[in-house]
Order: structure tokens, then C-alpha cells, then sequence
């Protein structure tokens, strides 16, 4: 029988803050500041705004940019700028799924379109509570706030919401993991049947 040496995984000794990350298939991006950090590399490119979050849309990047707004940026074309969407108040969180996005806009949850490289609002979401998270599902969209879980169609519709005082949401192919301040797990499953257990 031979014998081979395990799998084994070295740290990396450098850290430094970051308020964002977004990691693809052989690359990883760091939001510092105005700056985007790549994890290899030391290629650093600066945008002209303070980056809240980014995500990827095709090949290309959405970024929010205090002071700006929205805007996609071509990571293959040397981060040329290649549209902006105007945007007043401060866009703390992005959720893409295809050509759709959600938005943390301020205090508002906001719908919008994206085609080509344009951003187009599509509508202020009636959303209740403190929000907590927002997640892509399966093309659809998961809001956690402090009083409800809502799943959104990719129409930006109601598909399911249940009530309750959460804290925080994780997700499985098979389940959604919702905690809740009275020490609760809330399971529900992907026809959102619910279970309860004690923490």
C-alpha cells in the first residue's frame, strides 16, 4: 500500500480591512476604500467613489460608489466605466440574479432592470422591518428583516413572506436557516414548509 502526504493549506500572513468582497473562478476582488484589491496579483485600481458593494453581472462588475451611485465597470477593459445610474443616497447592499437586481437603498429596498449595461429603477419594494440581509435563491430573491422573511419572484412579486423576530438567515440548496431573537431556528424547505427548533 503506498502512501501519499494529505492535502495540506497554508495561511496567507498579510491582512488588511475591507468592507467587500467578490470572488469568482480564479480571482477574488477587495473592496478597500475606493480601491479594488485583487486576493493574487497586485494589480490596484482605483474608482471615484467610496465602494459600499459589487457584484458580478455577466462578465462585467456593478458597483456602488458613495457620491455616484451605481455603476458597471468592464474588469476586462481595464475597469472602464460603462455606465452610471445616478443614485443620491448611500446603495450599502447589491443582490444580482440575471438581469435583475435588488437594492439596499438608504432605508428602501429597490427593484432594478439591467439591460445591456444600463440600470433602470424599476420600483420601491413595500418591505417592513429593519433589514438584515438579502440573498440570491435559485434566480429569485430572499429579504430578511428583524420582522419577516420574503421571497421575490423574479418579477419582483411576493412569493412567499412569513412573520417573526429574526436575526439572521443562511441558505442551503434544500433549506433557508432563519434565527430568531427567542432562541428559535426557523427550517423551511423549498416549498417554504416550515420547522421549529429550540437553539
Amino acid at each position: 500500500v503506498r502512501v501519499i502526504n494529505p492535502f495540506g493549506f497554508t495561511l496567507k500572513q498579510s491582512t488588511f480591512a475591507f468592507q467587500s468582497a467578490l470572488a469568482n473562478v480564479g480571482e477574488t476582488w477587495f473592496a478597500r476604500d475606493r480601491s479594488l484589491v485583487p486576493f493574487v496579483g497586485d494589480k490596484i485600481v482605483t474608482l471615484d467613489g467610496y465602494i459600499n458593494d459589487l457584484q458580478y453581472v455577466g462578465d462585467r462588475m456593478i458597483v456602488s460608489l458613495d457620491g455616484i451611485g451605481i455603476a458597471v465597470i468592464d474588469p476586462n477593459d481595464d475597469f472602464r466605466v460603462l455606465s452610471q445610474k445616478p443614485v443620491t443616497e448611500k446603495v450599502s447592499q447589491l443582490v444580482v440574479s440575471d438581469n435583475k437586481m435588488i437594492a439596499l437603498v438608504g432605508d428602501a429596498v429597490k427593484a432594478f432592470k439591467i439591460t445591456g449595461n444600463a440600470v433602470d429603477e424599476v420600483k420601491t419594494l413595500d418591505i417592513d422591518g429593519q433589514i438584515i440581509d438579502i440573498q440570491n435563491r435559485n434566480g429569485e430573491f430572499v429579504i430578511l428583516t428583524d420582522t419577516q422573511i420574503v421571497i421575490l419572484n423574479t418579477m419582483f412579486g411576493v412569493k412567499q413572506r412569513h412573520y417573526g423576530n429574526f436575526t439572521a438567515f443562511a441558505q442551503t440548496e434544500d433549506h433557508i436557516f432563519v434565527s430568531s431573537y427567542d432562541g428559535k431556528l426557523y427550517v423551511f424547505d423549498n416549498n417554504f414548509v416550515l420547522r421549529k427548533h429550540a437553539i
